[in-house]
């Protein structure tokens, strides 16, 4: 049974992140840096998902190590889209140290680990600190943004998507081990819910993508 949710959720989630990447590209010049940047993250994952079924269709190459590649590169990528966001070049520097850290750490995990177990711990120790982040933008929008209407702000849509995903996301990494020796899962459970929440979060990017991409259109207008 849940083979058949896992074909359609992957499926779903394959053709949302191409949607959020086709607005993205589209409205490229519109945007500002952080949300092309966002739109390269988009990019990537439509890029990853669809090189992961035809590489595994077609050469029998396991889709695992191109889900280690995203994680890094998703890593990477967030830490620049939120150090444009927070605007501040004292975090540069720590920005940078942590996200080399964990970089190196997840290349020595994907070349010298020989189980899931690993790899799953390390995608929830860079999921973690991802989710420090989304989670900081709320306390420094409030912080600093004033009486600003949060919900026509491209960025307010865009962190809650991340936010759902990201902390649904850890969740499942940290009870992976209670679905594969409790529930005698083969990740099927598990995809497919990773899967589900990677959708939801799509429709929230598109969303942000959008009003953008409007208000861009709108501020061009204007000069």
């Amino acid at each position: 049974m849940y083979l058949k949710f896992l074909d359609v959720s992957s499926y779903l989630l394959l053709f949302s992140s191409l949607i959020v990447a086709a607005i993205g590209i589209f409205y490229w010049n519109r945007l500002e840096k952080f949300l092309q940047v966002f739109t390269v993250l988009k990019i990537v994952s439509f890029l990853c998902d669809g090189s992961s079924k035809v590489l595994l269709a077609f050469a029998g190459v396991n889709p695992n190590h191109i889900s280690i590649f995203y994680g890094i590169a998703q890593l990477l990528i967030l830490f620049w889209f939120y150090y444009l966001i927070f605007e501040k070049p004292f975090l540069k520097k720590p920005f940078l140290i942590v996200g080399i850290g964990l970089t190196l750490m997840g290349i020595g995990n994907w070349i010298f680990s020989e189980g899931q177990s690993n790899a799953m711990y390390t995608a929830a120790i860079d999921t973690s600190v991802l989710l420090g982040l989304s989670v900081y933008y709320f306390y420094h929008v409030l912080k600093t943004e004033g009486e600003i209407n949060i919900l026509s702000t491209p960025l307010f849509w865009i962190n809650t998507g991340l936010l759902i995903y990201l902390s649904g996301s850890l969740l499942l990494f940290l009870s992976a081990d209670y679905i594969i020796r409790v529930l005698q899962d083969d990740f099927a459970l598990f995809l497919t819910v990773h899967n589900f929440l990677g959708v939801i979060a799509n429709g929230l990017f598109f969303y942000g993508i959008w009003l953008g991409a409007k208000q861009g259109r709108l501020n061009t207008a204007k000069q």
